[in-house]
């Protein structure tokens, strides 16, 4: 059997969904005898995910050891607590405005940063499921929170070395495009000035057709097709038109 530490996102937000409807018969007061101590151990308890029920007055109903571990606090002191009790103001300003949307019967999907028991602050992914009665009504709702730190400061990392990529294009004194079968998605400065257009923009969603001179098409139509299918394609001339329809 596959261990909670090993589980996926998507595992552990089926597993939440699946102990939702358990509690659907019950109602959310019935949290506590509704979910057996194996279940919590097992299957909330191991996981790297913090886990909380919180009912419809913004009080702690539930949290996982995670929860604990992460804001340095005995399960006791934080269930019963309202949630603005236990996080930081900037954490809680996030939180009550997703919650507003829960609590409406939306399931929210936010991000938001944390300021846990040591000080340092962690970038995390909440989910927030609202909980019904047997009437339809609101109850409370499941938090489901990752810590994405790691995938933020590698998404960071990438932005910045696109951005870096994309200066020395902008930069490059030779004509620099992308397209999507002859649609235009990029154009870099000498590119516009190429085809004589005032900026890039200009361009872009354009049919690089418009400027190839329509006896070579044929062979353009060509060449890409071949790239598509990976083949290398050799250094080829064309003659290419300006807006102006000049050569």
């Amino acid at each position: 059997m596959k261990s909670d530490h090993d589980k996926s996102k998507q595992e552990l937000i089926v597993e939440l969904q699946e102990m939702r409807a358990q509690l659907a018969a019950g109602g959310g007061d019935q949290f506590a005898e509704n979910v057996s101590s194996k279940v919590i151990d097992s299957a909330l308890d191991a996981t790297p995910a913090l886990i909380a029920y919180v009912d419809k007055e913004m009080r702690y109903r539930y949290v996982n050891r995670t929860y604990t571990d992460w804001f340095g606090k005995a399960s006791s002191d934080i269930v019963g607590k309202r949630v603005r009790e236990v996080l930081d103001p900037a954490g809680y300003a996030e939180v009550e405005n997703a919650v507003k949307r829960v609590m409406n019967g939306e399931i929210v999907t936010h991000r938001n940063v944390l300021e846990v028991a040591n000080g340092e602050e962690k970038k995390v992914e909440a989910r927030l499921v609202p909980q019904f009665d047997a009437d339809g009504l609101i109850t409370g709702y499941f938090s489901l929170v990752f810590d994405i730190s790691d995938r933020i400061a590698a998404e960071d990392a990438l932005r910045g070395s696109e951005e870096r990529y994309r200066s020395l294009v902008d930069i490059c004194p030779d004509a620099v495009y992308v397209h999507q079968d002859f649609q235009l998605v990029f154009m870099n400065p000498a590119g516009a000035a190429m085809f004589g257009a005032e900026t890039p923009d200009t361009l872009v969603g354009e049919t690089l057709m418009r400027f190839i001179d329509p006896k070579d098409h044929g062979l353009a139509r060509n060449r890409y097709e071949g790239l598509m299918k990976g083949i290398r394609q050799p250094p080829q001339e064309f003659l290419m038109r300006r807006l102006d329809g000049s050569n």
